[in-house]
């Protein structure tokens, strides 16, 4: 809930969630992803098939 409270708390779920399954969080909202790295979480997961 803390790393969600000021981004979006809906989302607060899903990332709980990845930290419980120890996973990587599969998400397309930008927005999620630069608040989240801002406070040190960095574990998306990647859709680049290169």
């Amino acid at each position: 809930m803390r790393l969600c409270n000021d981004i979006d708390e809906e989302d607060s779920l899903f990332v709980a969630l990845t930290f419980e399954l120890n996973a990587s969080l599969w998400t397309k909202d930008n927005e999620l992803k630069q608040g989240l790295r801002k406070k040190g979480f960095d574990s998306f997961f990647s859709e680049d098939f290169e």
